[in-house]
């Protein structure tokens, strides 16, 4: 789980600087996030702490791509917290990010994902 973030990082290098790769990107860790389940405490300690250091090294390389994923990740926070019940049992780490993310990331993102769209098909 620790390479999720490191990974990502390198990902940023090769994948380029478009606005949809990051979106796409904060709404992916989003969901893993959302979804994580650790042994144990400190387990979560450490993925907030690589997570939180992933962040802080995307926004130092680059600020725009780093508000995008930040919107991103906002939305998608915003948007499960609506369905989230106490089922969830998310960690202390997770509902403090989900505050900062819920906060932090700009409700009018900008970004459309561009995977869910589809061309409308022209009929002669």
């Amino acid at each position: 789980m620790v390479l999720i973030p490191i990974l990502g990082l390198a990902q940023i290098g090769i994948a380029g600087n478009t606005k949809s790769f990051y979106a796409e990107l904060g709404q992916r860790d989003a969901l893993n996030e959302q979804q994580l389940v650790m042994v144990s405490d400190d387990d979560y300690k450490d993925f907030w702490k690589d997570q939180t250091h992933f962040e802080s090294l995307l926004a130092a390389q680059n600020p725009e791509g780093y508000q995008i994923y930040l919107n991103s990740k906002g939305f998608a926070y915003r948007l499960h917290q609506k369905i989230c019940t106490t089922a969830c049992e998310h960690s202390e780490y997770y509902l403090n990010k989900a505050a900062f993310y819920a906060i932090n990331g700009q409700e009018d993102i900008e970004v459309v994902y561009a995977s869910k769209i589809k061309k409308p098909q022209i009929k002669d």
